[in-house]
């Protein structure tokens, strides 16, 4: 029987999601606990603040230059956060050199701290109901690439989080572009080729769920709902004195919508309640 186009769609048919913050390990403390170790086999401290610390707006212009978003982390803390404390420790400013250096170091460390890695509360559940009542495939998109993915999924099976398919940026194919070919966050084509393999379309009936502002960008140049879990990614600390928690989420909060993010939850056990919502708005016809 041969697919045919359809003007409406009734119903989501996949969740796109990150593993890492998502699904596994709230607040990211694997990579948090690999990025301090591996400075600190380089010689240099660094504290667990400024090991899980990001700027958005900096790492905007940075992701687009690493093929996982991880070491594009890295970066901002090696280049920006760290770059005092290390020249201090090595009498030199860091450089790409020592980037790369530390990444294969980082990623070794993930790899031996995974057995720590615990489920998000309420993952199994919610990917359950996606799954079993909903009738939705799940795929991960995944921040890391070859061994450390794989080793993530393994961990995720471990604790009954099974996938349909785990896809990173390096292992999107070319689509027949001449010379070198690299998706970088936040185009589009990881998606894609997600919704290509599991035979998806169209895209406006896939759910990309994630902890990052380039996940979400990823999900909305794809065309996708898009729902960002707020609380479980890296741990985004107090601005001023004065800053309150309902405040520090609301800022939060308000630069997801900012991005154009459909739904904004604490995490994933909010999640059933934003696929019943999108499922009842896609009855009425409306499309991200």
């Amino acid at each position: 029987m041969s697919l045919r186009f359809k003007r409406f769609h009734a119903r989501p048919t996949a969740l796109f999601i990150d593993m890492e913050g998502c699904l596994l390990d709230h607040g990211c403390q694997v990579t948090v606990n690999a990025v301090q170790a591996a400075f600190a086999e380089s010689g240099v401290e660094i504290s667990d603040v400024e090991a899980a610390s990001k700027n958005d707006l900096e790492t905007a212009k940075l992701v687009g230059t690493d093929l996982t978003c991880k070491k594009t982390q890295l970066r901002h803390v090696l280049m920006t956060v760290a770059a005092s404390k290390w020249e201090a420790a090595k009498g030199a400013a860091p450089t790409e050199w020592d980037l790369e250096a530390l990444f294969k170091a980082m990623e070794r460390l993930i790899q031996d701290g995974l057995s720590t890695a615990k489920p998000v509360p309420g993952a199994v559940e919610a990917l359950a109901y996606a799954k079993e009542t909903k009738g939705m495939k799940v795929a991960c998109t995944s921040n890391f690439a070859g061994d450390v993915k794989d080793a993530w999924e393994r961990v995720g099976n471990h604790h009954n989080i099974v996938l349909d398919a785990n896809m990173s940026c390096a292992d999107v194919p070319n689509p027949g572009i001449e010379g070198t070919f690299t998706c970088v966050l936040p185009n589009p084509w990881r998606c894609m080729s997600l919704a290509a393999k599991l035979n998806i379309f169209p895209l406006s009936t896939i759910v990309r769920v994630s902890t990052t502002p380039y996940g979400i960008e990823e999900g909305l140049n794809a065309g996708m709902w898009t729902v960002a879990c707020a609380d479980t990614g890296l741990v985004q600390p107090f601005i001023h004195p004065n800053e309150t928690e309902a405040m520090r989420k609301n800022r939060i909060a308000e630069s997801f919508h900012a991005l154009g993010c459909h739904y904004v939850i604490d995490g994933i056990w909010d999640l059933n309640s934003a696929v019943d919502d999108i499922c009842l708005r896609m009855s009425r016809g409306e499309t991200p």
